[in-house]
């Protein structure tokens, strides 16, 4: 998919969220606020601009700050890049019970809690110097 959009998979996904939300903050204030590194978030945005996925608007309530909006052709292009993936998700989950869903569910949500706690760990290592 890279090819066709000239960007990588979490970038155009990012797009596509972005999307549903509307105009959002730069991703180095949002990365510093969810402790996450200001490269990580600042080089898709820096690298989809060119391409005319997304634009920079000022903000409304102030004018020091800019928000990062996907613009509705690239949306439409990312979105309809990923629609088959998602159509066999449906169908796969359709076929999952209540049950099997909630397991699926209980699974992910715990992994993710301890992925992100094992993260908080090592950076209190790294901060302690060891």
């Amino acid at each position: 998919m890279p090819s066709l959009t000239r960007v990588g998979g979490t970038t155009d996904n990012g797009i596509t969220k972005g999307s549903e939300t509307g105009p959002r903050e730069p991703e180095t204030r949002r990365g510093s606020r969810d402790a996450r590194t200001p490269g990580r978030g600042v080089q898709p945005t820096d690298s989809t601009g060119p391409g005319s996925y997304v634009t920079r608007v000022p903000d409304p309530t102030d004018r020091r700050r800019v928000r990062v909006a996907a613009l509705p052709d690239a949306v439409a292009k990312v979105a309809a890049l990923y629609q088959p993936y998602y159509d066999r998700l449906d169908a796969v989950f359709a076929g999952c019970s209540a049950d099997e869903i909630a397991v699926l569910h209980d699974w992910f949500s715990r992994s993710t809690n301890l992925a992100l706690a094992c993260i908080e760990e090592l950076r209190a290592k790294d901060a302690d110097g060891k």
